[in-house]
């Protein structure tokens, strides 16, 4: 399994970024390229079903959004993308002044791409959501 993790600052309440990313259409808002969220109940979790431009499909389940702990952890499965078991988390914690440390980490098979190109992906798939939620939440 390979891993992952970055972290950014964002100035904003640590609220509000929790009901962004809990939100079952949050991600849609943060990537506009996924056309579509659709939402469902499973025996795993909640399951965000994301359409993209090209038709293809990404199923995440939410396995935990514990409010307690500001934390989320989900898994991506069924996907066309280039890795397998993929098992993520997004954690907030507060700072002062309004600000808030996020923390995305994942770990992850890769399939037939080596592990540094599919890191890269992941990495810049994680970097525009940071610069997306700081632009949304800043402006």
């Amino acid at each position: 399994m390979s891993e992952l993790s970055m972290q950014t600052t964002i100035h904003a309440p640590l609220e509000k970024i929790w009901r962004i990313i809990t939100d079952y259409d949050g991600l849609k808002k943060i990537f506009p390229i996924l056309t579509t969220c659709n939402f469902e109940h499973s025996s795993e979790g909640f399951n965000r079903i994301f359409t993209m431009p090209n038709g293809s499909q990404l199923y995440e389940t939410i396995s935990t959004a514990n409010p307690c702990e500001r934390a989320m952890y989900y898994l991506i499965s069924d996907t066309h993308l280039s890795f397998k078991n993929y098992v993520g988390t997004m954690k907030l914690r507060a700072l002062e002044n309004e600000e808030c440390e996020i923390e995305w980490s994942c770990a992850f098979e890769p399939k037939e791409d080596t592990e540094e190109s599919v890191t890269k992906m992941i990495t810049g798939f994680y970097s525009i959501g940071f610069e997306r939620l700081k632009k949304m939440l800043c402006a």
